[in-house]
């Protein structure tokens, strides 16, 4: 018998090759906020977990808060995204994408000067 936290496991719509979960790191290794293979293989040396959810990931150029984090939001993104996404799924690892906005924690400095984009003041 195999212990129980290497069977599979079907969380709702997503099956699992086993019970172990890796959980988000920020790797600050996205030059240009493009997943490059430097980031595949760093995922795909992890792939025997069940799921992998992946480092924070910017949903816009507003969203961005830090050096080198992923993006998901141009053409050049989504296709580092896909190199990515089928190395895990050929080795038959789920993985998750954590999505963010960095808000008030960001800085002018990412936007070119511009005001961060942030929630309204609380009054």
């Amino acid at each position: 018998d195999k212990a129980e936290l290497f069977q599979e496991l079907k969380a709702g719509e997503l099956h699992l090759k086993n019970r172990v979960v890796m959980g988000a790191l920020t790797r600050a290794r996205c030059e240009g906020r493009v997943i490059s293979d430097v980031n595949v293989q760093y995922y795909t040396q992890r792939s025997s977990a069940g799921m992998i959810i992946t480092e924070a990931a910017s949903i816009s150029e507003a969203a961005n808060g830090m050096n080198d984090t992923p993006g998901m939001y141009l053409p050049a993104h989504v296709d580092g995204w896909k190199q990515l996404t089928e190395a895990l799924h050929k080795e038959g690892c789920t993985l998750v994408a954590q999505l963010w906005h960095t808000g008030r924690m960001s800085h002018s400095s990412f936007h070119g000067g511009k005001q961060i984009v942030a929630p309204s003041a609380i009054k």
